[in-house]
């Protein structure tokens, strides 16, 4: 199979795994308005992110609209996110010389640092509709 192809395929798996994980209920209304909107963006930074493993991707595919459509957070977060994407990606070696670009995807979408980092963004978060 051709890479990107099977790039595509592991992207939408991953992202189908992750829509799965079964959320936790928070004690409030707006504790559970921001853990909503905090899991938006991170899924956000995520896409984001393997838009940058290929380019090409960011073509085709525009999964991050959906998540900030879903959102309450200013356009100004996706500037941030992305700006943050591009320095806070780990870069893994591999021996064989293969792409890890997924793997450092997810290690970033899983990372303290996101989570901090969206935490940070709550004044660019409005109202939901």
């Amino acid at each position: 199979m051709d890479k990107r192809i099977i790039s595509l395929v592991l992207f939408f798996s991953l992202l189908i795994f992750i829509s799965c994980q079964p959320k936790q209920e928070t004690a409030s209304e707006s504790d559970s308005h921001l853990s909503k909107n905090h899991e938006y963006l991170r899924k956000i930074a995520f896409c984001r992110c393997l838009d940058l493993v290929d380019s090409t991707l960011a073509k085709v595919d525009h999964s991050s609209a959906i998540y900030f459509e879903k959102s309450a957070y200013d356009p100004e977060a996706l500037t941030i996110i992305k700006t943050l994407v591009k320095g806070a990606k780990p870069q893994f070696r591999s021996y064989a010389d293969h792409s890890l670009g997924v793997g450092e995807c997810l290690e970033l979408y899983e990372s303290d640092t996101l989570a901090h980092q969206v935490e940070k963004l709550d004044s660019l978060l409005g109202e939901e509709d």
